[in-house]
């Protein structure tokens, strides 16, 4: 019986170390570029949200371009800007990029009916 205990340690002990690794492994490849991923999102929140003056012409040379074009042809623009960046990160900031300037555009028309 001593034996068979002797045996089977050093595989119970090999078992929670894969385990344990396989938890690491999972932390490392998925949870933590996704952490990068949201706090990259809600920076680019941040920094859309916060919008001067100085930056009003560039929007609006975007929202003329878009009532222009198509939403898609904006789309490709937008995510070739973005080429440079990771290829998730790429993923979701074209999506938020093309929503944030729709909603600009949006925000800019009801200023020019108010007007």
């Amino acid at each position: 019986q001593i034996l068979l205990l002797e045996k089977q340690l050093p595989t119970a002990y090999s078992s929670t170390l894969n385990i344990l690794l396989t938890i690491l492994s999972i932390i490392y490849n998925r949870i933590l570029p996704l952490t990068v991923h949201i706090l990259y999102f809600y920076s680019n929140v941040e920094y859309t949200l916060k919008l001067k003056k100085i930056k009003e012409k560039r929007r609006r040379m975007e929202i003329n371009y878009l009532n222009d074009k198509s939403n898609s042809t904006h789309f490709n623009i937008t995510a070739h800007y973005k080429s440079s960046q990771h290829h998730n990160t790429l993923h979701i900031s074209y999506f938020y990029h093309t929503f944030s300037y729709i909603l600009k555009l949006q925000i800019n028309r009801n200023k020019l009916f108010k007007c």
